[in-house]
């Protein structure tokens, strides 16, 4: 829903900002989901719990789908420590910088 193209198109990300082409055929449960997921306020969002209940979610899910995404998540645990850092450097990024220092620091 976002577009290099168009004039100030981080702070429409940033601010969570944007429509829908009218000649892009999206579900009315599709975009109700999509507006609950691209929402400024993290706290507001919906969770991954909320989201694997959405209608659309659940809509035509083949069968043992949610079985293998929690054996994938299970296996794959490292994945939290991976976005613990993606969230760091996030809030770094959205934090002014101190004259004379770096405004994003990475360490793992």
């Amino acid at each position: 829903p976002f577009s290099n193209k168009e004039p100030d198109y981080i702070r429409k990300i940033v601010t969570a900002t944007y429509h829908i082409p009218a000649d892009v055929q999206v579900s009315s449960e599709c975009k109700d989901l999509l507006t609950k997921l691209l929402v400024a306020d993290s706290d507001r969002r919906l969770n991954m719990e909320e989201i694997k209940k959405h209608s659309w979610f659940r809509h035509a899910l083949p069968s043992g789908a949610t079985e293998m995404n929690e054996w994938y998540q299970k296996e794959n645990s490292g994945v939290d420590e991976v976005m613990n850092h993606i969230d760091s450097l996030i809030l770094q990024a959205q934090k002014r910088g101190v004259p004379g220092e770096p405004v994003i620091s990475v360490t793992f």
